[in-house]
Parts: C-alpha cells; sequence; structure tokens
C-alpha cells in the first residue's frame, strides 16, 4: 500500500503537470492574441497595460476552465535603457543617479565599455584588454555587449561597482539592474519608464509627478486622450519643449510575460 501510494502520488503529479501545461499555454496564447489585436486597432503600437493587454482574459471576454485560475505578470522590459545602444557618457549619468560619485561613475563606465566596446580607448589600466591577459585563466575580451548578468562578474573594474567582496550584489548593482537591459531596442518606453531614466534625463521632481498624474488620469490630457502616452510629442505637452527627449519613446518593444496556472494544490508557471 505505502508502495502504490508514492506510485500514485508521482502519477497525479505528472498528471497535473501535462493538464497545466496545457493551461498555460493556452493563457500565452489567448495574451498574444489580445495583444496583436491591440496592436492592429491601435496604429501598430502596444504602449501600455491599460490598453488592455494587461488583461487578456478580460479584454477577450474569456476565462480559464472551471477550477482553474490563471494570473499573468507582465514586465514591460522596454521601460529600461538598451545597454547595447548606450553611449558612454549616458552611462555615467546613470550610474551618478544611481548613487556613484562623478569619479566612480566614470571609472565604471571605463571598464564596462572596455570590455564592450572596440573603440573605445580605456582610461584605467586595470580596464585595459592587455589586463585580462592576466587572469587566471587569461580571458580574451569579446568587445560586444554583454549577453547575461554574471557576465559582468568577468568585467575588471566595473565589477567592483556591482558586486561585494562576498560576490552578492551591492545596491548600485541591483539598481543598475532595475534600469538598464541587456536587450537591444529603440527608445525606453515612457510608459513603463525605471525610475532612474528620467533622473538621469534631467526631469525634475515636478514633471516625473506630472508624468505619474497623466498616466494616473488625472493631469491634463488633449481631449480624447487615453491616459498613457502614443507618442513623444504627447509627452512634449507634460514636459515642456526643452525636456531632454533622447533615447525616450512612447512603445513596448519587449514584453517578459509569465503565466501562473494553477488548480487546487496543483500548480505551474511558464515565461516567454
Amino acid at each position: 500500500m505505502e508502495s502504490s501510494a508514492v506510485e500514485l502520488t508521482l502519477a497525479t503529479r505528472q498528471a497535473d503537470k501535462e493538464r497545466l501545461r496545457a493551461d498555460a499555454y493556452s493563457a500565452l496564447e489567448t495574451f498574444l492574441a489580445v495583444a496583436a489585436e491591440i496592436r492592429a486597432l491601435d496604429d501598430g503600437a502596444l504602449n501600455a497595460p491599460a490598453q488592455g493587454w494587461g488583461d487578456p482574459y478580460g479584454h477577450a471576454g474569456e476565462s480559464p476552465r472551471e477550477g482553474v485560475t490563471v494570473e499573468f505578470v507582465i514586465t514591460d522590459e522596454s521601460g529600461k535603457l538598451s545597454l547595447p545602444g548606450l553611449r558612454f557618457d549616458d552611462l555615467v549619468e546613470l550610474a551618478q543617479v544611481l548613487g556613484l560619485g562623478e569619479a566612480d561613475a566614470r571609472r565604471f563606465a571605463d571598464g564596462l565599455f572596455g570590455w564592450m566596446s572596440e573603440e573605445h580607448v580605456t582610461q584605467d589600466i586595470d580596464a585595459d584588454p592587455s589586463a585580462y591577459e592576466r587572469e587566471d585563466p587569461p580571458i580574451t575580451v569579446p568587445r560586444r555587449s554583454l549577453r547575461s548578468w554574471e557576465e559582468l562578474r568577468s568585467v575588471r573594474v566595473a565589477r567592483e561597482y556591482v558586486y561585494d567582496e562576498d560576490g552578492a550584489l551591492t545596491a548600485f548593482g541591483a539598481a543598475l539592474r532595475e534600469n538598464l537591459s541587456l536587450y537591444r531596442f529603440e527608445g525606453a518606453n515612457i510608459n513603463a519608464l525605471a525610475p532612474a531614466i528620467g533622473l538621469a534625463r534631467g526631469w525634475d521632481e515636478t514633471q516625473l509627478q506630472q508624468i505619474a498624474a497623466y498616466r494616473e488620469g488625472r493631469g491634463a490630457r488633449p481631449a480624447g486622450a487615453p491616459p498613457w502616452f502614443r507618442s513623444t510629442e504627447e509627452l512634449t505637452t507634460v514636459l515642456g519643449a526643452n525636456a531632454d527627449l533622447a533615447g525616450i519613446a512612447a512603445e513596448a518593444k519587449l514584453l517578459r510575460v509569465e503565466v501562473i496556472v494553477r488548480e487546487g494544490a496543483a500548480g505551474m508557471s511558464l515565461r516567454a
């Protein structure tokens, strides 16, 4: 009986897994269908979850099968700055906003660009590509953007600011991940903008509050305009014509979607 109970438990778990996998993919397909429809209706753009793609089942008028609950966790990765397209001075400004002094911000950016860029001439001798020959084992500098955050552990000078002596993320390192994306895309989405980017652009607290009020439906908007930005021109009406909008857009370019499916005690998550 004990042996049968174990076998039955394992078989049940496998059955739950297969059944919930189908539910998870069905939910993901619902999200994709809703996003595609909204994109087709709204001039080919996904701007903000309030368009309807933040609640796929609600927009589609559908629901999961009986007894199953589905939760969508949608993150706009393009609300961050794209590291592959970032200029040296932009990275210095961001590092300063995230808490480094000017000298340390330049040293951090110097180390990272020494790893990523063929054109960058390092100022710190420890960040020079030749210094990597003394690593154990020796490293050939890739001269391309980071492919993972773990790769940053190999980047001389820059890693000193991101990881502490025990290898754990520093406060600066954690903030860097919140504001910087390793993916390549054009323009950070103002509708999901990471907290430090506006400050790095020189926007003051009043301007940031005006943006938040606009997105919450409290700020002044043109007649018929929804509570999200559809273009940088609409952003200009809030910030003024002289605001620095370099690297800012109003469209979601890269979304992370996590579908969490539960049925009784069984659960499964799917990430795309």
